[in-house]
């Protein structure tokens, strides 16, 4: 409930800073205020995310703590830090089906 708010008044609060931007003003603020809301939604009916992942990478051996914050997916994608490689992580099937 937290992240939908915090999604919904960053929304609302960019579209009264865009209020000050010449001409993009006139696109920005109407998405800004109809997407507020639309984003807040989805946060809200979001009932499983993943914040973290942590390992080493498969290809370098290289530790890894990544900050995900994304909903929870069968696979999730990220790149090593050191050597660039695409890492994907499984997210286990109980955890999925809660969602």
């Amino acid at each position: 409930m937290r992240r939908c708010v915090q999604t919904w008044l960053a929304g609302w609060g960019l579209a009264i800073a865009a209020v000050f931007l010449p001409v993009l003003h006139f696109v920005l603020v109407p998405a800004l205020l109809l997407g507020g809301p639309i984003l807040a939604l989805q946060r809200l009916v979001e009932r499983v995310s993943v914040l973290d992942v942590s390992g080493n990478c498969p290809g370098c051996g290289a530790p890894q703590k990544q900050s995900l914050k994304r909903k929870a997916q069968p696979r999730l994608e990220f790149r090593c830090d050191a050597c660039r490689r695409a890492i994907g992580v499984r997210v286990p099937e109980d955890l999925l089906a809660k969602a």
